[in-house]
């Protein structure tokens, strides 16, 4: 994937392009050695402090030493010709404003109704054009694929209080469905969402809680400073550390998807944060949480509108 759409042919640019290219063709290859989970594009840490190197980032539920790795195990530290660095995030799980608020804002606990152990965040109201929506994930709305359409969605989530009688405030209307790891099989996941038919038009307000109203929807660049709000972390910032990012993620039922394609920032979020919209300092928004470890990772959110086939509520 070409990251720059002005196809600028600078040098650092056709390195980005060829880190593209191997993240997407070759990620095989990393992710049938032990302990990684996920490879992506980045720069190089020296130190404990990123430089201006452009990498093949490798992600590693935990770093091991030589010694404890079989040498089939072992990551190059140069890939055909292009620098690796190993980082370890930890393994991805599927990830507070937990009070009822009317109108809905984004960044508040949702979750679906009688969903005590799965639970999210709303993430902002788009549209169709005819209709008005609340999105969020696939795991959260869904309960990974489980449940039906017009099942019903509350906030706050079913954990915090939430109950079908007073506080449903959308059915689930539409989701893109997960698709799991089975065998040598491994299908490509590149969203984990789903979309709420709101039961009234002025139930959720287009505002993101603490942050105002996002203004943009744009594609991630690396070093970017970044923040989201979430039910159960609220207000944080980090930095985008990869992008074009593919990686495996552990769902609740015990399976594991991967996924092309995301951003991965540093750690902004907890398990209940699933579905923030992650924005830049000027609130135009990029992605979608969906999966947390040490760091955070994010759909990009261009892919998840264009999937369901909305866009941003003005």
């Amino acid at each position: 994937m070409i990251l720059n759409k002005n196809n600028d042919d600078t040098e650092e640019n056709k390195l980005q392009r060829n880190i593209c290219n191997i993240c997407n063709g070759d990620y095989k290859y990393f992710l049938n050695k032990r302990n990684v989970v996920g490879v992506g594009l980045g720069y190089k840490v020296k130190n404990g402090f990123y430089t201006n190197q452009l990498c093949v980032q490798v992600f590693v539920g935990k770093k091991r030493t030589l010694n404890e790795l079989n040498t089939n195990d072992i990551i190059p530290s140069i890939y055909k010709g292009i620098p690796t660095d190993i980082k370890e995030t930890g393994y991805f799980k599927a990830c507070s404003f937990n009070q009822r608020k009317r109108p809905v804002l984004g960044g508040y606990s949702v979750s679906a109704n009688g969903s005590d152990h799965i639970y999210g965040t709303a993430g902002c109201l788009v549209t169709n054009g005819v209709n008005k929506f609340v999105l969020g994930t696939n795991h959260v709305l869904v309960k990974i694929n489980e449940l039906p359409i017009n099942f019903k969605i509350l906030q706050p989530a079913y954990i915090y209080g939430g109950r079908s009688s007073f506080d449903t405030i959308a059915t689930l209307h539409k989701y893109i469905p997960l698709r799991f790891i089975k065998g040598q099989e491994q299908p490509i996941n590149l969203t984990d969402c789903a979309l709420g038919l709101l039961t009234k038009s002025n139930i959720m307000d287009s505002n993101i809680a603490l942050i105002g109203k996002v203004t943009c929807v744009k594609n991630p660049k690396l070093g970017t400073r970044v923040k989201k709000v979430g039910a159960t972390t609220e207000l944080t910032e980090g930095t985008i550390i990869s992008i074009n990012a593919n990686h495996t993620v552990f769902y609740s039922n015990g399976k594991v998807a991967f996924f092309k394609d995301q951003i991965l920032t540093s750690n902004m979020a907890m398990e209940g944060d699933s579905g923030s919209i992650l924005v830049d300092k000027n609130n135009c928004a990029l992605g979608v949480l969906f999966a947390a470890a040490n760091n955070t990772a994010y759909n990009r959110l261009t892919t998840v509108l264009d999937q369901l086939d909305v866009y941003l509520q003005d």
